[in-house]
């Protein structure tokens, strides 16, 4: 007899921001009611709280409407964001997607390796990120939020 016993971590957002409870909860998968019982009662027996489920769909997380709320908040606040941005720093941000070294990209816009520099800070301030990394994850995930209208979680 086949069994799976699944932990899954719940996420129960408590306000708009972005505090959330997380605790995990263990649910017993497979095998037939009797079966799922008799491991459900071992379980108990060692003070462990399962549940049982039939199948692994059952367990998939509905977001709560705070939560989702949160998405399209921040999300519409990045598109406020990119929307200030001017056309130099658009081409700027274009070739850092690029992750090409500084000398490169002032080669290809005909400018300073400072003003480069002046520009990434002036992107990093205007998007309100801290490091490089930070901004290319963003607005990779900026990109498909645009082009399949998915709100991508927060973190």
């Amino acid at each position: 007899m086949l069994f799976l016993i699944m932990i899954a971590l719940n996420d129960y957002s408590t306000d708009y921001l972005e505090k959330t409870n997380r605790y995990p909860s263990v649910h017993v998968i497979g095998g037939d009611a009797s079966s799922r019982g008799y491991v459900l009662n071992q379980l108990s027996r060692f003070g462990v709280q399962a549940q049982e489920t039939e199948t692994p769909a059952s367990l998939l997380v509905h977001e709560s409407d705070q939560e989702l709320y949160r998405r399209r908040v921040f999300w519409a606040g990045v598109e406020c964001r990119m929307d200030k941005l001017t056309v130099k720093d658009r081409a700027v941000l274009e070739l850092l997607m690029e992750c090409l070294p500084n000398k490169v990209l002032a080669q290809r816009l005909l400018i300073t390796e400072r003003a480069v520099e002046m520009r990434r800070a002036s992107l990093m301030r205007k998007l309100e990120v801290r490091s490089l990394t930070e901004l290319v994850r963003l607005v990779t995930r900026f990109a498909i939020v645009q082009q399949y209208g998915i709100l991508l979680a927060i973190a």
